[in-house]
């Protein structure tokens, strides 16, 4: 991803690599997105941080070997990568808001 690209309003740095790749799973507010951030085998993955069962912060839940996100409140799982969920609410993606909008988010290094 070039410097130009990155510089569109809908990117937002939020500092080092280093600073991130050793967290796993971390939930992070950038402006009036919650984000569950993280880091396995090289590469991050990004989606909403809020899960769309009753609005748990999934960046403070657990990542599990198979790449799954599990939210602390009620254990609904979503893949890290691409927010696709399986069990309890399979048939939704966690997203911000309930406007029928699905959000995905990407990471450059």
């Amino acid at each position: 991803m070039s410097e130009r690209e990155m510089q569109e309003p809908n990117w937002h740095r939020i500092g080092p690599v280093e600073q991130f790749d050793d967290q796993g799973l971390q939930q992070l507010k950038i402006g009036k997105l919650t984000i569950a951030l993280s880091f396995r085998d090289g590469t991050f993955g990004a989606i909403s941080g809020v899960c769309n069962h009753v609005g748990g912060p999934l960046g403070e839940g657990t990542l599990s070997d198979d790449g799954y996100v599990t939210c602390p409140w009620h254990h609904w799982q979503f893949q890290r990568l691409t927010g696709e969920a399986r069990g309890h609410g399979k048939q939704h993606r966690p997203r911000e808001d309930r406007s029928g909008l699905e959000r995905r988010h990407q990471c450059a290094q």
